[in-house]
């Protein structure tokens, strides 16, 4: 291997040749944030972070977040590790442990409560293989397989006290252990002779794994008969990998399905984690859990929002992922932030997700995270739902809306919100419902559009611009068999007699994209044809685009075309209709407001469009400008699109999802949308694969990230969120880090 050479240049300062070689990372965070390497040419230790408790241990308290310093430790050391706001290191030739930093809570071991900048000796002249610490204390391993601990309070330092100590003290118990972990307060050790797993100290959410939330102040046996050869700690959960087979074991706190069980139930004993796999280590951080499979490939599972970010893009999940298994519904729609389905069993409706303007029609405004049952126990033909409102079709035909009504898109002839069903005025049997920003059916008698709603743009196709709370007939007398709504701006429609396309709307610069299809950017509030002579079986309306598809399956669009939305492989609007390319035949498209989703008759499912937020499940964020396959290979009987997602449904009923939910870590906003009861932030409960393709040796996981050694190379690699950089870049692949060396380090 060849190890890194440092270029001096005085007026820049230090550049590395190349990417420095490390044997070991350590890195822990409360009050500051520090990430600390021993080198692999000299075993020497090297800082980064912030300083401001002397935790760098470089005689300063300057922070240092672009170049990496030298704690006053001159000699080789065999062991790093980072606790809070301080760090301790072994050195190689006698095991003597030296320490640095916050010292106020009896961290150092040096017989006081003082901070320190600089390396000093932890008292007793012991001699450690190996130490860890937690938060605010340390715990240490002699060669005859005892161990001993010093810090702050709270029955965490094993020694069947509640006290602090400021020099090591023996953990309790005839134990001989030979592996363990320090957490935020609790710590796991693996016994020599069996390879049992003890614990102590906190346990409020059963990370101890005894069965109980009881703090313990002295070892505990584990909970089981496995015998483990590794163990990870952080806040509230704990992981650990079995000796006979590799598999990976978890227990305590589970709210972001962090334990890997494939569920978010808290776990007080260890449960095997989901996929079967052989693993080499394991990593925890504040909700998710990083892994090395034993062919050193990256995995993980847990929370992967915007504030905790680990593998993809922050709040999105860009490939099918199942979300209900124990209900089958046959119909479904879904809405900016809400989806509603008809279950196959009986034709009840369930919503989840948003629910701030009754749109899931429970009768309330509370936001579900599970399919809750639409109120009035009714039957259901046919659901669609708009943004913030639903409108379902039962079998005789008659209309029923619930949830936003501000400009009567629920054609009760009102513009009160309703959280339960109420039936559209009229009395019309339709044969087709239609809803995106306003509403609309089709008369099953005699093929006449109805529509009701907002009508600022002229898009209700009655000659006017005022909005109706009651259904209002599309002037023309055109029978149609297909009828589509977009955002607010325009509809369409396809004449029976003759297959003809025809929309209406775009009043005022919207009219600029071409969304009419009549070769001109002039709006129109009454139908006009679309050109181009094809005769077409049924029509779709995005927020400024539109699509029909012809007899033999092929799809025409026109109007935006910003995000690649036609398909043409452009981004050039069309006020005409052009083809979508690659000559696919589709079934079915659905449309959101800036990309399409259609599916064939063997139930693949192709995208194209806007994809900043992965609504294309074609495993990034990158727009499409022609139909790309979703990854998978699945088939489906039914799709929906929202704002920034797509739904789907299997011929068995289970329901899968991609794209955002819409929901943030950093606002508070829990949408619930995806229905498996995990409020609608990005939690994967069971391994995915972190891409990359490289092989890791070591790792340490944090709150916010992970850092990773290459096992070819000793490079170092960081996952997540980056304190490191200057705009807190977030790494959604493994990113190689480059430190800049001290100058004498040569």
């Amino acid at each position: 291997m060849r190890h890194n050479r440092i270029l001096v240049n005085k007026k820049k300062g230090l550049l590395p040749e190349q990417s420095s070689s490390f044997t070991q990372i350590a890195y822990f965070t409360t009050a500051q944030t520090a990430l600390y390497a021993i080198d692999s040419r000299m075993n020497r230790p090297f800082a980064i972070g912030i300083n401001s408790l002397g935790c760098l241990g470089d005689n300063s308290t300057v922070n240092k977040t672009e170049r990496w310093v030298m704690p006053n430790m001159p000699l080789s050391i065999k062991c790093l590790s980072g606790g809070g706001s301080f760090a301790v290191a072994l050195k190689a030739a006698d095991g003597t442990a030296w320490s640095w930093g916050w010292g106020a809570l009896s961290e150092l071991g040096d017989n006081t409560i003082n901070s320190r900048s600089s390396p000093v000796s932890v008292v007793g002249g012991h001699s450690f293989v190996k130490l860890m610490c937690g938060s605010t204390y340390s715990v240490a391993l002699k060669s005859d397989g005892s161990m001993w601990s010093w810090g702050s309070s709270g029955g965490i330092l094993g020694d069947n006290t509640t006290s602090a100590r400021s020099s090591p003290v023996s953990v309790v118990g005839e134990n001989s252990f030979v592996e363990f972990s320090a957490g935020i307060g609790t710590t796991h050790a693996i016994r020599g002779n069996d390879g049992t797993l003890w614990g102590w100290g906190s346990n409020t959410s059963g990370q101890i794994g005894d069965n109980s939330i009881s703090t313990r102040s002295s070892p505990v046996s584990v909970l089981g008969e496995n015998s483990y050869t590794h163990v990870a700690d952080n806040i509230y959960f704990a992981a650990a990998v079995k000796g006979s087979d590799g598999s990976a074991w978890c227990w305590g706190n589970n709210n972001c399905g962090q334990l890997g069980t494939g569920g978010f139930y808290n776990q007080s004993s260890p449960v095997s984690v989901l996929g079967g796999h052989s693993w080499y280590r394991v990593g925890v951080g504040g909700s998710h859990t990083i892994a090395i499979r034993g062919d050193k490939t990256l995995w993980g599972w847990g929370l992967n929002s915007a504030g905790f970010p680990l593998f993809f893009q922050s709040a999105t999940i860009y490939i099918p992922a199942v979300g209900i298994t124990d209900q089958t519904f046959a119909k479904i729609g879904t809405g900016a932030t809400h989806t509603v389905a008809i279950k196959t069993s009986d034709g009840t409706g369930m919503g989840w997700g948003l629910n701030t303007y009754g749109q899931q029609g429970d009768n309330s405004t509370t936001a579900r995270s599970t399919p809750t049952a639409v109120s009035g126990g009714a039957s259901y033909a046919d659901v669609c739902t708009g943004a913030y409102h639903t409108l379902f079709r039962k079998s005789d035909g008659t209309a029923w809306g619930i949830g936003y009504n501000d400009v009567g898109a629920l054609g009760d002839g009102t513009v009160a919100r309703r959280s339960s069903p109420v039936s559209v005025l009229g009395g019309k049997s339709f044969s087709k419902l239609t809803a995106f920003g306003h509403s609309g059916g089709i008369d099953g008698s005699d093929g006449a559009a109805y529509l009701w709603g907002s009508n600022q743009y002229g898009s209700l196709g009655d000659n006017s611009t005022s909005n109706r709370s009651s259904p209002t007939s599309v002037v023309g007398g055109i029978s149609f068999v297909d009828l589509a709504v977009g955002g607010i701006y325009h509809s369409g429609g396809i004449q029976g007699s003759d297959g003809s396309a025809w929309c209406w709307g775009a009043i005022t610069v919207q009219a600029a994209y071409g969304m009419l299809g009549n070769n001109s950017t002039t709006p129109s509030s009454s139908p006009v044809s679309v050109v181009g002579g094809n005769s077409y079986s049924k029509i779709y309306c995005g927020y400024r685009h539109t699509l029909a598809m012809r007899g033999d399956g092929t799809v025409w669009a026109w109007g935006d075309n910003s995000y690649g939305q036609i398909g043409d492989g452009s981004a050039a609007s069309r006020s005409s209709p052009v083809s979508v390319v690659g000559g696919h035949s589709f079934v079915e498209i659905a449309v959101g407001p800036y990309f399409n989703i259609g599916r064939k008759v063997d139930g693949t499912v192709w995208a194209w469009g806007q994809n900043t937020m992965g609504q294309l499940g074609v495993g990034d964020a990158v727009n499409r400008t022609s139909p790309t396959s979703v990854i998978g290979r699945h088939s489906f009987i039914g799709v929906a699109a929202g704002a920034s997602h797509t739904v789907a449904i299997k011929a068995n009923g289970e329901v899968y999802f991609w794209g955002s939910t819409g929901s943030s870590h950093l606002s508070g906003v829990r949408t619930g949308l995806w229905g498996n009861n995990n409020d609608g932030f990005d939690y994967y409960t069971s391994p995915i694969s972190v891409v990359g393709g490289k092989s890791f040796s070591q790792l340490v996981v944090t709150l916010f990230a992970a850092y990773m050694i290459e096992e070819s190379t000793g490079l170092l690699y960081k996952l997540g969120r980056d304190w490191l950089s200057p705009t807190g870049v977030i790494n959604r692949t493994p990113t190689l880090l480059t430190p800049y060396l001290p100058r004498r380090y040569k």
